[in-house]
């Protein structure tokens, strides 16, 4: 059979292969939504349709949308119908995913409302879990009545949603209960192929992951208004042989490990960034660039405290740090064994520089500490 979506015992998962996602946020007054929601043993969804179908929607598949029924059988089941190109409608309500979907072909995943970026700006630090206080946060702006969430709180040890195609998303907002380690949103290359081109990815917002977003070996990729919020481990992460991803106007706060992390990468370039971190304790570091070459950062703001650097450069050549303003004193950026880095136009109230030899600093505006 061939089958759009995994049964729910898989442990292989995708969502992609040049989906367009409008997935929006909660209407006001949903339910509360707790890790106690979904059941401790999944049962298989019942057996799909071949894919024809050129439409489908998740509400006529059987999903309730009220953020306490398991909705992942009726996404699955309207996935499995539909043939490459096709549309997946999903109404604006507040959907609960027990489990990863998987999707093998290209689709449009459109839903209700207009993105409103700001409904993800502070969540409640103070409270142990994602529940409905959390939700409160998500639709507090009127404007984003109409909108639809996906809240999952399935597997912590596998993504939300896992693509090995080329996957275009917009106005995403994806939310996990506490104390998942998985990542939100992961991209990767089939086990055969090098590299997955990027797509293109235009306000998306993830909350509450151990990785939000995770991209090895992307290509060719665009996002504007990117939001990363409260990751147990890292915000955003570039690994493998990511190449020539272009991010405008990226947000990263409330994290334990590392804000942004860069490996391996060549040409990636992010404009307007900033990276805050909230948490009470210190985290690894803002940012952290490891080997590949000409990884370009504009514009950047970044807050602590941290643990180790603000930003830190460990190998490869022809990074670019261009307007870093630095808001907590003292702060650290280290360069180490990086050939060729420029720092250019560097402000903060005092911070500290270790830079291997031959990295370039001009108009550095830091003191060092007292």
């Amino acid at each position: 059979m061939n089958s759009a979506v995994s049964p729910r015992t898989s442990s292989a998962t995708q969502l992609g292969s040049g989906a367009w996602v409008a997935l929006l946020l909660a209407v006001a007054g949903a339910p509360r939504v707790t890790a106690a929601a979904c059941p401790i043993t999944q049962a298989a969804c019942p057996a799909r349709a071949s894919p024809a179908m050129p439409y489908a929607d998740v509400i006529a598949a059987g999903a309730v949308g009220d953020g306490l029924h398991d909705d992942t059988c009726a996404f699955e089941s309207a996935l499995a119908t539909l043939a490459s190109g096709a549309i997946l409608r999903v109404p604006g309500r507040l959907y609960l995913l027990c489990d990863t979907l998987h999707i093998d072909r290209p689709l449009r995943i459109v839903g209700d409302g207009a993105f409103v970026g700001a409904a993800f700006d502070r969540p409640d630090p103070a409270t142990s879990q994602l529940t409905d206080n959390v939700i409160r946060t998500l639709h507090a702006n009127g404007s984003v009545l109409g909108g639809a969430v996906l809240w999952y709180d399935g597997p912590s040890t596998r993504p939300a949603l896992d693509a090995t195609a080329p996957l275009d998303v917009q106005d995403v907002a994806l939310a996990a209960t506490a104390g998942n380690t998985a990542a939100g949103i992961e991209v990767h290359p089939t086990p055969t192929a090098r590299t997955v081109r990027g797509g293109t990815w235009r306000n998306v917002s993830i909350l509450g992951f151990g990785t939000n977003l995770s991209f090895d070996s992307v290509v060719g990729g665009f996002f504007e208004n990117v939001r990363s919020v409260a990751s147990g481990k890292t915000g955003i992460e570039l690994a493998g042989n990511g190449a020539s991803n272009f991010f405008i106007t990226t947000q990263i706060t409330r994290f334990t490990g590392t804000g942004l992390s860069i490996a391996n990468g060549t040409a990636n370039h992010f404009t307007s960034l900033k990276v805050e971190n909230q948490v009470a304790g210190p985290a690894s570091a803002g940012v952290s660039i490891s080997g590949g070459t000409h990884s370009v950062l504009e514009e950047v703001s970044l807050s602590g405290p941290w643990k180790g650097s603000a930003v830190s450069v460990t190998g490869g050549m022809s990074h670019v740090l261009r307007r870093v303003l630095l808001l907590r004193d003292p702060a650290e950026i280290s360069v180490t064994g990086a050939k060729a880095t420029k720092l250019i136009d560097v402000v903060g109230p005092a911070c500290h520089a270790s830079l291997s030899p031959g990295t370039v600093a001009i108009d550095w505006l830091c003191p060092e500490p007292k």
